[in-house]
C-alpha cells in the first residue's frame, strides 16, 4: 500500500476456501475495519466457494483443475474435502430440480398423447427414445466401467423423462477396510454389483416400470439401437410388455453395416481392389442404404425398402436396372429384356438360378470390350474384373444386406436416437471426457444430473438453477455468458437491453449539446 492510501490492508482474519475477511486500517484515525470478500447464502455456504465449485463441475473439472488455475493466479487453493462436500450438495440440488423438470415434461407428453388419442388399455401411451452409456470409453474391448447411466426421452417433447445411474464402487467403503478401519457413517453411492454390460437393460426396465406411477403414461414404442437384450427384458417384465414395439435407429443400423463391411474385407482381403469393395465403395454402400431408408419413410413402404436395401450392392457397382425411381442413374441404364421378377418370392432372393440369370444379363451389358480391343489399349486389361470374383463379392455382401433388410419394417420411419446421443456428448463434457474416474463418491451422479438439466433447460440452465437453489441473483456476467437466452431470463435481458438503449440515447443527446458550433465566424467549441 502507498502511504497516500486512506485504508491500507493490515491483514487477513480468517479464511474458508476462497472466502476471507480482510482487515483494513484507516490511515488517519487508525481505526480497523473488517471486509468480507463474499456473503453467505441461505444454504450456509459462502457464495464465492459455491460458485467456484459449480463452475468447475459444469466445465468438466475437479478439485485439481480448480486449484491448478488458482495457484497460477497466485490465489490460495481450496482443500479437496471442501470441494467434495460442496460437490455432493450441488448434486443433490441438481437432482431435486431435475425431478421437477422431468415431471413437467411427462405432463406435457401425457397431454399430447390424450389429444392425439394414443391409449394402451385406457392409459395414455407415448413413444420414447432410450439409450445407455458408461463412465469410461470401452474401445470395443474393455467393458468393465465402474459407472453406467441410462436415459429415456419423450419423442414429442424431446425432453428427458427418466434418468437412472448405476455405480459399482464407493471409495469410503473400500478405503476404510484396507486401513483396518471401520467405515464411518456416510452416504454410499454404490448401487450395482452385476456386470457393467447389464446396466443399460436394468436402467431402461426401471424407467418403464415407473412410467405409469410417475407420469401417468405407458411407453409403448421404443426407439433404440440394436441391443436386443433391452427389448426382450421389457417384454418379459413390464406389465404391458406385449404392447411394446421396437423401432430401429437408422443411424445405428447403418453404422453396424459399415462395421460388418470393414470386418468382411479384413477377413477376405481379396474383396478389396478397384471395382470391388474399396473404401469409397464401402462408404457409398452405407450411404445408399441410409438414403433408401430416408426416401421410403415418405411413403411408409417397408416392402420396397427391403428391396432397395438388397439392391444397394448392385447400385454401387454400377448396375441400375433394379434401382428405384429415386436413383439418378436408372434412366441411363437399359432395362433387362428377359428378366421377370414379378412373381419372385421375397424369401428366396438368394436363389442361385435367379442370381445367375440376373448376373449374366448385367455382366453382358456392363462388361468391358472384347479381349482383342482391350489388347490395343495400354493397361486396360487391369481394369477388367473377373466374373467369378465379382460374383463372390456380391454374394458375401448380400448376406449382410439380407440381415439389415429383415428389419425394414422397423426402419421405415427413419427414427434415430440422436436425442440420447446429444445428451451423451453433453454428459461427456461434464465428466471430463470420460478420462477421469469420478465414480468413487457422488461426483458421477452429480455430473449426470447437471448434464440432464442442461439438456432439458437449454444453455441458460446454469444461472437459472443457481438462482433457484440459492435464492440469490445469478449476476450480470453469469447470465450474460449463458446465451442464447431462454425463458427464465428473457424478461431480465429485455429490461437490461431497454436500459442500455436509453442510456445510449441520453449520452448521444449530451454529446450533441456539448458540441456547439457557433455560426457566422464565431468560435467552434467541441466536446
Amino acid at each position: 500500500m502507498k502511504e497516500s492510501d486512506s485504508f491500507p490492508l493490515k491483514g487477513e482474519k480468517c479464511k474458508s476456501g476462497l472466502f476471507s475477511i480482510l482487515t483494513l486500517q484507516c490511515h488517519g484515525c487508525k481505526k480497523e475495519f473488517n471486509l468480507a470478500t463474499s456473503e453467505k447464502n441461505s444454504l450456509g455456504h459462502y457464495d464465492i466457494n459455491l460458485r467456484a465449485v459449480w463452475g468447475t463441475m459444469t466445465s468438466g473439472g475437479g478439485a485439481a483443475d480448480l486449484n491448478e488455475q488458482l495457484q497460477t493466479m497466485n490465489i490460495p487453493q481450496m482443500h479437496q474435502s471442501m470441494f467434495t462436500s460442496l460437490e455432493d450438495d450441488i448434486g443433490k440440488w441438481w437432482n431435486g430440480i431435475l425431478k421437477e423438470e422431468m415431471a413437467k415434461a411427462g405432463a406435457e407428453e401425457k397431454r399430447i398423447a390424450v389429444e392425439e388419442g394414443n391409449f394402451c388399455e385406457g392409459v395414455p401411451s407415448i413413444s420414447v427414445v432410450c439409450d445407455g452409456g458408461w463412465s469410461k470409453r470401452t474401445h470395443k474391448h474393455s467393458y468393465n466401467a465402474l459407472g453406467g447411466v441410462g436415459v429415456i426421452f419423450g419423442q414429442k417433447t424431446k425432453k428427458l423423462l427418466y434418468i437412472g445411474i448405476r455405480n459399482k464402487t464407493c471409495s469410503m467403503c473400500e478405503r476404510m477396510p484396507k486401513n483396518n478401519e471401520t467405515p464411518k457413517q456416510h452416504e454410499c453411492y454404490k448401487n450395482w454389483t452385476a456386470s457393467s454390460q447389464a446396466m443399460e437393460s436394468d436402467i431402461i426396465l426401471a424407467g418403464f416400470l415407473e412410467a405409469e406411477s410417475t407420469h401417468g403414461v405407458r411407453y409403448t414404442k421404443l426407439i433404440s439401437d440394436g441391443d436386443s437384450s433391452v427389448f426382450s427384458k421389457l417384454q418379459e417384465h413390464v406389465p404391458w410388455g406385449r404392447f411394446i414395439s421396437k423401432l430401429e435407429c437408422a443411424n445405428h443400423a447403418c453404422k453396424c453395416l459399415r462395421s460388418s463391411l470393414e470386418k468382411l474385407v479384413e477377413e477376405k482381403p481379396q474383396h478389396k481392389g478397384k471395382g470391388k469393395l474399396t473404401k469409397v465403395n464401402r462408404i457409398r454402400l452405407t450411404t445408399a442404404v441410409r438414403c433408401a431408408i430416408k426416401m421410403r419413410t415418405k411413403d411408409k413402404n417397408h416392402k420396397q425398402l427391403k428391396k432397395d436395401i438388397k439392391n444397394s450392392i448392385w447400385h454401387i457397382l454400377g448396375f441400375h436396372e433394379q434401382c428405384s425411381e429415386f436413383c439418378k442413374n436408372r434412366k441411363n441404364a437399359e432395362k433387362p429384356s428377359a428378366i421377370d421378377t414379378s412373381n419372385t418370392n421375397e424369401n428366396e432372393d438368394s436363389n442361385d438360378d435367379l442370381f445367375d440369370d440376373i448376373f449374366e444379363k448385367q455382366y453382358e451389358f456392363w462388361k468391358m470390350p472384347s479381349d482383342e480391343e482391350m489388347a490395343n489399349v495400354r493397361n486396360a486389361t487391369a481394369n477388367e474384373l473377373k466374373k467369378g470374383e465379382l460374383k463372390e463379392v456380391v454374394r458375401d455382401v448380400q448376406v449382410l444386406l439380407d440381415r439389415l433388410a429383415s428389419k425394414s419394417e422397423r426402419l421405415v420411419g427413419n427414427f434415430t436416437t440422436n436425442l440420447c446421443e446429444s445428451w451423451m456428448s453433453i454428459r461427456s463434457k461434464f465428466d471430463g471426457g470420460k478420462f477421469v474416474n469420478r465414480c468413487g463418491r457422488g461426483s458421477w451422479h452429480a455430473r449426470c444430473y447437471g448434464s440432464a438439466l442442461r439438456k432439458n433447460l437449454g444453455p441458460s440452465w446454469s444461472p437459472y438453477t443457481y438462482s433457484k437453489v440459492t435464492g440469490l441473483p445469478a449476476g450480470t456476467h453469469f447470465v450474460k455468458g449463458s446465451s442464447p437466452i431462454t425463458e427464465p431470463f428473457q424478461s431480465q435481458f429485455t429490461q437490461q437491453i431497454k436500459t442500455r438503449l436509453h442510456q445510449k440515447e441520453k449520452q448521444k443527446e449530451t454529446r450533441k449539446s456539448q458540441s456547439v458550433i457557433k455560426q457566422k465566424g464565431q468560435i467552434r467549441i467541441w466536446e
